[in-house]
């Protein structure tokens, strides 16, 4: 008789309609998980969309409230009503494995502990230098104690949870599905300029884009017509009608398979945020197109792009120091093509082959499974 499969659930506390890392992280391990024979799984989180996803294993329950958190914007479910929801759907699926992103964020997660009857695993990404858990912990060693593995993305995230709840904690980064890349033709590269790209969004101080629009004028005095900033994400209201001497195109928010295109066709990407960053998965998508980064040196990209071999660390705030990076990038032709295959091949350590088997094993060990 064929054994049964493993019931896991996947959360996050965050609105399922945004992109963040700590969702592009629930559906990586969702993605692989699926297409592993062993499980079957489920994800639980809230959603700002009224129509449901096409996928019957995803389900959304909590209305959406914004609320300011580490320098950012985050879409949370401070919704009361869901805890009789929650309840039942524990009930009805009864999982064996619970995985939490961000198991402290409220409020979904926190019915989900408080109702969880199965081993539970926490994914912590938060970083930063300063930590509200230390001022909310009485309130979550109630939910503490529920959870049974701790898992943070970087050191980064660890030292920042640590400080509050100091129990054991695997680091384990967040991952990328390596994706087919067709060739693209030299001729229809959008631009004969060297291309930089900037992702994220731009209205969101923390991320810095004033010091790349700074650094943009500088490198047009230094090295004049010879580079393009491409700017996709949110955010642009504030910043595309104004006159610049430097050549900056906004794409706005564009879907997926726009997304790699501008990956394939730029040559740099850019990451000038000033903190609160618990890990760089922007970084990783760059590496997986065979990309280079100038990025600030801050917690959380330090724990990704080494310095001198994935491209070049600066000092945050510092616009001269950007734009100095950005044009050294392309001093050497040969440089340059060793940084790329170098993170081509060192972007290879984040791939599910290799995350996958350290997620899955802790849930063996949690459920007394020896494979």
């Amino acid at each position: 008789m064929p054994l049964d499969k493993i019931r896991i659930l996947l959360t996050s506390p965050y609105d399922l309609k945004m992109v963040s890392g700590v969702n592009n992280q629930l559906f990586f391990i969702y993605n692989n998980l699926k297409g592993d024979g062993r499980y079957e799984v489920k994800i639980l989180a809230p959603s700002s969309g009224t129509a449901s996803f096409p996928d019957p294993n995803i389900i959304t329950m909590g209305k959406v409230v914004k609320v300011p958190l580490n320098g950012s914007t985050a879409r949370l479910a401070l919704d009361f009503r869901i805890k009789s929801k929650v309840k039942a759907f524990l009930e009805k699926f009864d999982p064996q494995i619970i995985h939490l992103q961000e198991p402290f964020s409220p409020l979904l997660n926190h019915y989900v502990l408080k109702f969880s009857k199965a081993k539970n695993v926490g994914t912590f990404h938060s970083g930063g230098d300063s930590s509200a858990y230390s001022l909310v912990k009485p309130l979550l060693m109630g939910l503490d104690r529920k959870i049974d593995a701790r898992i943070a993305v970087s050191m980064n995230a660890q030292n920042l949870i640590k400080t509050a709840f100091p129990h054991e904690y695997q680091i384990i980064p967040n991952g990328i599905n390596p994706k087919e890349q067709p060739e693209i033709e030299e001729t229809s590269k959008p631009s004969k300029k060297k291309i930089i790209l900037f992702v994220g969004r731009q209205n969101e101080k923390r991320k810095g884009f004033q010091y790349l629009v700074e650094a943009m004028d500088l490198v047009e005095q230094k090295a004049p017509n010879q580079f393009k900033l491409i700017v996709v994400g949110p955010g642009e209201e504030q910043w595309k009608d104004a006159d610049y001497s430097a050549d900056i195109q906004w794409q706005g928010t564009v879907d997926d398979e726009a997304l790699a295109a501008h990956y394939r066709q730029c040559d740099v990407v850019c990451l000038p945020s000033t903190g609160g960053e618990s890990f760089g998965v922007i970084l990783l998508e760059a590496f997986l197109h065979g990309k280079p980064a100038v990025a600030s040196d801050i917690k959380g990209y330090r724990d990704v792009l080494v310095d001198g071999k994935c491209g070049h660390l600066v000092p945050s705030k510092t616009p001269a120091a950007i734009c100095d990076a950005l044009i050294q990038t392309f001093s050497d032709k040969s440089t340059y093509e060793d940084m790329s295959a170098y993170v081509e091949n060192y972007v290879k350590q984040f791939h599910w082959d290799q995350i996958g088997p350290k997620i899955t094993g802790i849930y063996d060990k949690l459920l007394g499974h020896s494979h």
